[in-house]
């Protein structure tokens, strides 16, 4: 198999302001020269063992599955991206801030090289149309408070299936909130040196859910699976010498 060799693009345009703000809109581009898909292809057996003696094959030419280099295509997108200090528009709100970046992207690569009429069969796997991160915080005095919101929309997605044969499910899209709060204490304590973190991981129990991703009855639209698993509560001491 030959490596993945492609030729890429990228332009950013960036504007930096106060300490800590920025905004950023970039593009992106990739041309894959070639993309390694599973397909089945003619095959000579001459040499192997004739597992069943009593028949014999009408020729040693047969169907294999195996990885070939295959055409590629074409990965695009763009992205927006900001830090905001909050305490460059009012005095109030000092120590208030926020990020944000998101992304859309698209591609005409197809895995499956094939015209399904099922356009969820063709999607790249792994490859989220749109992705979006929120961060608010508040930092002052030794307290830090931050909630960060995940966004990705559905994709394609590859897992193990039967005797650890990779197989493809739609992953519904998901939406994931974090929390941390953390507290440092200053110079001025006796506890100098000394920090507190508490972090609230899934904090809204977002569920992992998947849907049917092949032309059997239902389609795309057939519950897979639905998973809870759960928040996670995970509280830390750490001191500086």
């Amino acid at each position: 198999l030959e490596p993945w060799r492609a030729t890429s693009a990228d332009l950013s345009l960036e504007k930096y302001f106060g300490d800590a703000s920025y905004v950023a809109l970039a593009v992106f581009y990739k041309d894959l020269e070639n993309y390694i898909r599973t397909q089945t292809v003619a095959y000579d057996f001459t040499g192997y063992t004739n597992p069943d003696p009593g028949i014999e094959p009408v020729s040693n030419i047969g169907s294999f599955s195996t990885p070939v280099n295959d055409k590629g295509g074409v990965l695009r997108g763009v992205e927006f991206s900001t830090a905001l200090d909050f305490g460059m528009m009012a005095p109030a709100l000092e120590g208030f801030g926020a990020q944000f970046n998101a992304s859309y992207t698209e591609s005409n690569i197809n895995p499956r090289n094939s015209e399904d009429s099922n356009p969820a069969l063709n999607r790249l796997p792994g490859l989220s149309r749109d992705v979006a991160n929120l961060t608010m915080y508040y930092e002052k005095d030794g307290f830090a408070v931050r909630v960060s919101e995940r966004y990705r929309s559905s994709f394609r997605g590859e897992v193990y299936n039967l005797f650890f044969s990779r197989a493809y499910t739609t992953v519904l899209a998901d939406r994931q909130t974090d929390l941390q709060v953390s507290y440092d204490f200053g110079e001025d304590s006796r506890w100098n040196g000394a920090s507190l973190l508490l972090q609230v991981l899934n904090l809204t129990n977002s569920p992992y859910r998947t849907v049917q991703d092949s032309n059997f009855s239902g389609g795309i639209s057939q519950p897979l699976e639905y998973n809870e698993y759960g928040r996670q509560f995970l509280f830390g001491v750490s001191y500086k010498f």
